[in-house]
């Protein structure tokens, strides 16, 4: 059998501390509204930002030179048919199936802003980001299009399709919420329009295998769970096992992680790091939705577009992998629905005081 793989488990580890501190100061730190518009400030920041990058890579059809942002050297390029090829464009996230991740995490809350209302005051500033909201939606739209990312547009359209529905529910302004729908359905339908032949073809068209390559690829994690079926094979260490397990017949299987989250987690850390896991994420999720009513305004905008990010992220995450330990943005948002009903009932206390 060989030698043991090189255990890779205590640099995961402190990964995974700063992300769970990362959890904890957020959840216990974020105490006013003026922190949470800071939050939804960076939110449309960084779809500005990346919508740019992926714009300008796309235009460019090459990197932009900003490695030390973490971009990659060479765009990634995408098989489309016969003497037709498209760049798939990964901003500074570096690989486009990361970008369409994070993009697809952050567009449900980008999408939440540009339909809100007014909330519970006139001065939670919900007019202007609605604004600037519309303009990021349309850039990282515009991104997210361009990773030729079926997972990541099929996520993306659940998520809004929650968002939607949500925003709806809790609106005192459905009248604005179903013009702001009828625009972005319209953005959408026009974008689809513009691009229909690359969409097409990317769902048509051969993929290199890479569909074929998932069940393969569970099969090789399944192995790898039997062997290590309490603790697993030790957290950021599945790469290192897979010269022992990969299929011969399938060399993408020796150097790729299983393309589903759950069962790289399982590999890694066993049953129970994944029950831990779950139980972390979806309580977050589900405790709330329960109190959505309860909140108002700015905050009960940022949940809602939470709420969508988590959906879209559980989704994607079934048919693309990411290491929880090194996707910050989960564990801030984890974070900020611990502290939004507090958020909330201290601006309603200063508001009736």
């Amino acid at each position: 059998m060989g030698a043991e793989p090189r255990g890779l488990g205590g640099f995961e580890l402190l990964r995974l501390v700063k992300m769970i501190a990362l959890c904890f100061v957020v959840a216990h730190f974020v105490e006013t509204e003026r922190e949470i518009k800071i939050v939804l400030a960076g939110v449309l920041a960084v779809m500005f930002l990346e919508g740019g990058v992926g714009a300008l890579q796309q235009i460019r059809g090459q990197s932009l030179g900003l490695k030390i942002l973490g971009e990659d050297e060479k765009i990634e390029t995408q098989d489309m048919g016969p003497m037709a090829s498209r760049s798939r464009v990964g901003g500074t996230m570096g690989h486009a199936n990361r970008m369409a991740m994070f993009m697809g995490f952050l567009l449900p809350t980008t999408f939440a802003l540009a339909l809100a209302s007014s909330g519970s005051t006139q001065k939670d500033g919900t007019g202007k980001f609605r604004l600037v909201a519309q303009g990021a939606l349309i850039v990282g739209s515009i991104a997210l299009l361009f990773t030729l990312s079926r997972a990541g547009w099929l996520c993306f359209a659940i998520s809004s399709a929650l968002v939607l529905l949500l925003s709806w529910r809790y609106s005192r302004n459905k009248k604005l919420i179903a013009i702001s729908a009828a625009a972005g359905i319209c953005i959408v339908a026009a974008l689809i329009g513009l691009n229909s032949d690359v969409i097409q073809r990317r769902i048509n068209a051969d993929d290199r295998g890479s569909f074929d390559t998932r069940l393969p690829m569970v099969k090789v994690a399944s192995r790898v769970i039997q062997d290590h079926p309490l603790f697993g094979s030790g957290l950021g260490n599945y790469r290192e096992w897979l010269p022992r397990y990969h299929n011969p017949y399938e060399p993408f299987t020796r150097i790729a992680k299983v393309h589903n989250v759950p069962l790289l987690i399982t590999a890694e850390i066993g049953p129970l790091g994944l029950l831990a896991y779950l139980a972390l994420v979806l309580s977050a999720w589900w405790g709330t939705w329960r109190k959505l009513h309860t909140l108002s305004g700015l905050n009960q905008t940022l949940a809602i577009g939470l709420l969508g990010g988590i959906l879209a992220f559980l989704i994607h995450s079934m048919v693309d992998y990411i290491e929880v330990t090194r996707f910050p943005v989960l564990w801030f948002a984890l974070g900020l629905l611990e502290a939004l009903p507090r958020v909330n009932t201290v601006q309603l206390f200063a508001e009736n005081s």
